[in-house]
């Protein structure tokens, strides 16, 4: 008969073994951390907190939504979409013009995530989260 292969030498446990560094890294929160789902959710509470007069009362729980319904439309882009997050998080205020929109400053600094994020989905939307 075979001889029984420990669980501890399966493939799947090394790999999990390999993971676990990995996901203990990204539970870390740190500038330089990954973008995710989270951080997309997070960039959404901080837009309405901004306070602006346009701002729809449910738009936290909208762009929440968003966060999760995009990630799971375009699951070849979530990194891209993660990287626009992450950018945002880091680099942009949300503030209120004139007129009561939000506004995110400084204007552009995350272009290049942006268009890489369009560039996978064909869609602006999943990138402006």
């Amino acid at each position: 008969m075979g001889r029984a292969v420990g669980f501890e030498h399966s493939p799947l446990t090394r790999i999990l073994a390999g993971l676990l560094p990995l996901t203990i890294a990204a539970c870390l929160d740190s500038p330089n951390s990954p973008g995710s789902e989270k951080t997309c959710e997070t960039n959404c509470d901080r837009q309405a907190q901004a306070g602006c007069a346009k701002t729809v009362g449910d738009f936290s729980q909208t762009c929440k939504s968003a966060c999760l319904v995009y990630r799971a439309t375009y699951p070849k882009c979530v990194a891209t979409m993660n990287s626009m997050s992450a950018c945002v998080d880091r680099k942009v205020v949300f503030t209120c013009e004139p007129n009561g929109s939000i506004s995110a400053n400084p204007v552009a600094v995350c272009l290049n995530e942006e268009y890489t994020c369009i560039d996978c989905t064909g869609d602006p939307a999943p990138c402006r989260n």
